[in-house]
């Protein structure tokens, strides 16, 4: 935290999120001028004018959320409005203070990208509280599904845009060219088991616990057909990830390493069959054109919510075994032509309008919103 007498520069562009770095970079590559706002460094302002328009918005905006909140909502609010942004974007799409602060501020675009699957479990536990504030701008979303459940949940979105997800337009962009050397990429959706004192203990252990079971499920298949498993690790924690799936899979674990934003992608097209839990790189994978599976150890719909062309809820091994072979044994072109409807609804490819190339349009008054 530090002190201020000065109000902060103004700038057109605003660039919300510790996980925006991909938007940064489109920026930066096209030299854009921009300001990167983050929730994590605060400077409290003695200026007279901030202080009366923080007082003038508590005022107006007294029932918007509980006064606590308030009190930290109305800060960002007043800081941003300072700044006099045209556009502010995000790829913290589920940032419950970006939903507010769009809800509430009119003069300003909010483009908000999204950056992973939103599923019944993160917003029934951890958002439910903040839904009622809950409004996108201006939203590029994976596709039909996401727009389905928002509209579902009788969540505001002013204009959607079905573009699909920003890191694969830009590795598609690349044209990259793999060859399949694997049967099976896991991916890596690794989860230390959670501490008892948390807040969420419960819910944390449970999900934990899930995942665990289908890893070690997993592990017995790739015993029982006697073969090696590629695991595409995350950006986050690597030697934790490297210890628990040794531990898991032992000597038939093979690793690739997560270099750059386009490491899980190299390594899921480098396999016959893309396979997790609720990650969003299944349906990424999915519309690269491969064979992909979702295991669902809870079997609910609470984590991945697709149908069971793409999902297998578990409930014995036998069962298990003999549906990833029938996948794993199916012509692609077949499988293809089975999970075509899925593959469009979940995730939108279109190459002349890659969301990376949007939002330079946007930036650049190319396009007019």
């Amino acid at each position: 935290m530090k002190l201020a007498l000065k109000l902060p520069k103004k700038t057109n562009n605003i660039i919300f999120g510790n996980d925006s770095f991909e938007i940064v970079n489109i920026f930066k590559k096209n030299n854009i001028a921009h300001k990167i706002y983050s929730e994590d460094f605060v400077t409290v302002y003695f200026n007279a004018r901030f202080i009366l328009k923080y007082i003038k918005n508590f005022i107006k905006l007294f029932n918007s959320c509980h006064p606590l909140q308030l009190i930290y909502n109305n800060y960002h609010l007043t800081v941003i409005q300072s700044m006099s942004p045209k556009f502010i974007y995000t790829q913290t799409d589920n940032s419950t203070l970006i939903h507010w602060l769009s809800k509430y501020e009119k003069n300003i675009r909010f483009i908000s990208i999204q950056n992973g699957l939103r599923t019944k479990h993160e917003l029934k536990y951890f958002k439910n509280k903040h839904l009622e504030n809950y409004n996108h701008d201006i939203f590029f979303m994976f596709g039909e599904h996401e727009e389905s459940m928002y509209n579902r949940m009788n969540i505001n979105i002013n204009k959607p845009m079905k573009l699909g997800s920003l890191r694969l337009g830009m590795f598609l962009e690349k044209k990259y060219l793999c060859h399949k050397k694997y049967n099976i990429c896991l991916i890596s959706e690794f989860m230390r088991e959670p501490n008892k004192k948390l807040k969420h203990y419960e819910i944390q252990k449970e999900l934990y616990d899930y995942e665990l079971k289908f890893h070690e499920i997993l592990n017995q298949y790739i015993i029982d057909t006697n073969q090696k498993i590629l695991i595409a690790l995350n950006n986050h924690n690597r030697e934790d990830q490297i210890k628990y799936f040794t531990n898991i899979f032992g000597d038939n674990a093979i690793f690739h390493e997560n270099i750059n934003i386009f490491s899980s992608y190299e390594a899921v097209c480098k396999s016959e069959l893309t396979i997790g839990f609720f990650s969003t790189l299944l349906i990424e994978s999915l519309a690269l054109g491969n064979k992909v599976l979702s295991v669902d150890t809870s079997n609910s719909d609470r984590y991945f919510d697709y149908p069971s062309c793409i999902k297998h809820d578990y409930r014995d091994y036998s069962s298990f075994k003999a549906y990833v072979d029938k996948i794993i044994n199916m012509n692609i072109s077949d499988y293809n032509v089975l999970s075509k409807d899925i593959s469009k609804y979940s995730m939108t490819i279109n190459h002349s309008r890659y969301p990376h190339n949007e939002i330079l349009k946007i930036a650049t008054g190319g396009i007019k919103i």
